[in-house]
């Protein structure tokens, strides 16, 4: 019993962290995000480009420049799959099953990420879209989905063990 109300905190606690991380990107300007998300292309073209730092400046620029927009629209994504994840755990520890915990999950990180867009409307520089509430919601369904999948394949591991047990006890 003791485990499940820890079960549940734990799932909450990650989940409002997680939230709040959302929040704090969305209340950057449109200059601090764009800085952000042009020091993480530069980080990875320094990886995967070893002559990065041979190109002129206005070569570095336009590289940048020419990932900006998919780098965001993959953040987007990656950062709702996460929430997915963690929304579905934490509705899994209330004990919802099936299609309501597959619904409700969905529909919260729905609410979140139209809230999250609303906010980041009344930030300098920063509009909220309706289409990255879709982006969102389709990153959100993708982490919601992987983690009823990693459950079902796990319950029925779990379960092939039990009825191996059965045959060779059986035997």
């Amino acid at each position: 019993m003791k485990g499940k109300y820890i079960d549940r905190i734990v799932s909450a606690a990650a989940l409002a962290v997680w939230m709040y991380i959302i929040f704090s990107f969305s209340s950057q300007n449109a200059q601090v995000s764009a800085s952000v998300s042009g020091g993480f292309i530069e980080a990875v073209a320094r990886w995967f480009h070893p002559d990065f730092g041979a190109l002129s400046e206005t070569q570095r620029v336009a590289l940048i420049e020419a990932w900006q927009h998919f780098v965001r629209k993959a953040a987007h994504f990656c950062e709702y799959a996460v929430l997915g994840l963690l929304v579905t755990n934490a509705v899994r520890s209330f004990g919802l099953k099936g299609w309501p915990k597959f619904t409700v999950s969905v529909a919260v990180c729905v609410l979140n990420a139209a809230g999250d867009e609303f906010h980041q409307s009344f930030v300098v520089g920063r509009a909220g879209r309706l289409s990255d509430v879709v982006l969102d919601t389709a990153g959100a369904v993708t982490g919601v989905a992987v983690f009823l999948a990693a459950g079902y394949v796990l319950k029925k591991i779990k379960n092939r063990g039990k009825h191996d047990d059965t045959q060779a006890s059986a035997e």
